[in-house]
């Protein structure tokens, strides 16, 4: 009976050094701590926000042709949607923590709050976050009713506004917008609403003086409204753009041509929010590498998957503030794209 118990003390420590050397699990990372492309197998997950958005869309997009075209056999790309940018981080720290590959689609902002250790729910220093390239734009559209008195965002000082959230990047976006012109985020009443439907029927019957609706030009959201409610959208001042980009990398401005809206009779301009990929320091280089040679040869097949998708050369570094992982700094030296950071 001793003996018997000695014996099954040793096959259980046995078992437990296995695990802890990788030997009973393929998808768990070597023994130095690194993987490779040819050594890793098991699930990578691409984490996003919800699924109804832009990121999520592409990068479903781009997880079925990394595993269609086996890019890296073995490993099985997977996105999932999450409840937006600090879940994500939250989910790179423990991948992190692990060894264990991860990417991410996520606001631009948000990852350098992360990265710098001012993404309050989210706290600490982020600093193992690395950037990839860029991966889509969100714009955000003020809307007011077409009597409305409001012309400018100089206009919304005391004025309630419908939001989505307080904290999250589109509410940060219009507060920083607002500073730019003058105004400061104390000097208006933001009214959180819970869903962008929400925020439409409040412009329309009144009980908020301006609301933003987000997407990429043209946005569903404002094609809605501006179909049964006679309304207007705010542009931002071409002139205080500029300096205000160049201040805050992660955000940018977007052109809407006359007659894109109803009721749109003129060429307006309006700000918007870069999103990126990010992955984790200890992701594979080429890995990395792979995941964003993958984007830049399939670009028509992604653009038919969404529309708005705009990754080229030309575009693949805008919003990146973080450092970039070497796999992304190798591509583009490997393919004379120059970065700036």
């Amino acid at each position: 009976m001793k003996r018997a118990s000695v014996g099954i003390f040793s096959l259980i420590f046995i078992s437990v050094m296995l695990v802890a050397c990788g030997g009973g699990d393929s998808s768990q990372p070597a023994t130095n701590g690194e993987e490779t492309e040819d050594s890793f197998s098991g699930i990578v997950p691409v984490y996003t926000p919800g699924s109804g958005g832009i990121n999520y869309i592409v990068s479903a997009g781009l997880a079925n042709i990394l595993n269609n075209e086996k890019v890296l056999p073995g490993a099985s790309f997977a996105t999932e949607a999450t409840n937006g940018t600090s879940e994500i981080v939250q989910y790179m720290s423990e991948r992190h923590q692990l060894g264990m590959p991860a990417f991410g689609g996520i606001g631009a902002l948000g990852a350098d709050q992360a990265f710098n250790g001012v993404l309050e729910p989210v706290p600490g220093e982020h600093d193992y976050l690395r950037g990839i390239g860029y991966l889509s734009y969100n714009a955000l559209h003020l809307v007011v009713r077409e009597n409305s008195p409001i012309q400018s965002f100089e206009d919304l000082a005391g004025k309630r506004v419908g939001v989505a959230a307080i904290g999250t990047p589109p509410t940060e976006l219009l507060e920083d917008l607002m500073e730019a012109h003058g105004v400061s985020k104390d000097d208006y009443q933001p009214l959180p609403l819970s869903s962008f439907t929400e925020i439409q029927e409040a412009v329309a019957n009144g009980s908020v003086d301006a609301g933003y609706l987000m997407g990429a030009i043209p946005a569903p959201t404002v094609r809605e409204i501006a179909q049964t409610e006679n309304v207007r959208i705010i542009p931002v001042d071409p002139s205080i753009m500029e300096t205000f980009e160049s201040e805050h990398p992660y955000y940018s401005s977007v052109d809407i041509p006359a007659g894109t809206y109803p009721g749109q009779d003129e060429d307006i301009t309006i700000g918007a929010f870069y999103s990126i990929y990010i992955t984790h320091e200890q992701t594979d280089d080429g890995m990395v590498y792979k995941f964003l040679e993958t984007i830049m040869n399939n670009t028509d097949g992604l653009k038919d998957i969404h529309p708005t998708f705009d990754i080229v050369p030309e575009t693949v570094t805008e919003g990146v503030t973080i450092p970039y992982h070497p796999g992304a700094l190798k591509y583009f030296e490997d393919h004379g794209i120059e970065v700036q950071q």
